[in-house]
């Protein structure tokens, strides 16, 4: 006799339930100096539960950091060479990333510090390939592209843990922030700003970009910053000509009248000198 059997339906959760270590992170960004109690009551467990894994709150937190640099390490490498892949890939992770940033006691921890470093030169190498795709300009250090992209990617995340932001968007959000800035259309840089950019950060490469920029725009028909100061100079040449000539003419009237007495006073001298020469 055969015997139905009822599909049994399972409902997965929307998000898998987090580690003790991504609890410890959470709740060591939102409170720094949090105790090993408050950690454990944070990941839902007792304070001795926590000890036995975690003698001392320092042996917790090299813990949390190197857990972090692995699942930093994990996204940046699954990213390959695609910018916006990476910002999705680190958004959930910012609360990683301030935790390493947020503890001075992990200064101290060297192993810690040289992963830590280490980090940006994937970053950077995925920087500069935005760069040669033209996606990301040349003229700023690969450190600005490195510590801006770590502090949208935290901000994204914060934002979604508050609610004001749909994770879906958070990628879309952080990407136009990097590349477009937050300027409007007449808050935009002028002519000769990233020559002056690449003066402070990027060196002759800089002046260089703006120089080309500039040329860029005369060859379209846009006037350039030059071009206004030229236009500018010219107008106040042709207003300070008439005012130079009127001095010009009173100097000359000035002069037309002092010469006669320059002729009496002289005479006048001669005529004392014959007289004290009788």
């Amino acid at each position: 006799m055969d015997v139905p059997v009822r599909a049994l339906k399972f409902t997965p959760s929307a998000k898998p339930k987090p580690s003790l270590l991504e609890c410890a992170a959470e709740a060591l960004v939102a409170n720094p100096s949090a105790s090993l109690a408050e950690v454990a009551q944070a990941a839902g467990i007792g304070r001795t539960t926590l000890h036995k894994q975690y003698a001392t709150r320092q042996d917790l937190l090299v813990a949390v950091a190197h857990e972090s640099l692995d699942a930093l390490e994990r996204a940046v490498e699954g990213a390959g060479d695609d910018l916006r892949r990476l910002v999705s890939v680190l958004i959930p992770l910012g609360a990683r990333l301030a935790f390493l940033f947020r503890q001075p006691s992990l200064d101290a921890e060297t192993e810690v510090m040289d992963r830590l470093a280490g980090l940006d030169v994937p970053i950077q190498r995925i920087v500069a390939a935005a760069q040669r795709e033209g996606v990301l300009r040349t003229d700023l250090p690969d450190w600005w592209f490195v510590s801006t992209l770590y502090a949208q990617v935290y901000v994204a995340w914060e934002s979604i843990a508050c609610g004001r932001l749909a994770p879906l968007a958070a990628p879309d959000l952080v990407m136009t922030t990097l590349l477009s800035g937050l300027g409007g259309p007449s808050g935009g840089a002028h002519d000769g700003e990233a020559g002056r950019s690449g003066d402070a950060f990027g060196g002759e490469s800089g002046r260089a970009s703006g120089a080309r920029e500039g040329e860029a725009r005369s060859r379209e028909g846009e006037p350039g910053r030059s071009d206004h100061g030229e236009a500018e100079r010219s107008e106040n040449r042709r207003h300070a000509e008439p005012a130079e000539r009127r001095r010009a003419e009173r100097r000359h009237e000035e002069g037309r009248h002092e010469q006669p007495r320059h002729e009496e006073r002289r005479e006048e001298r001669r005529g004392d000198e014959r007289g004290h020469g009788r």
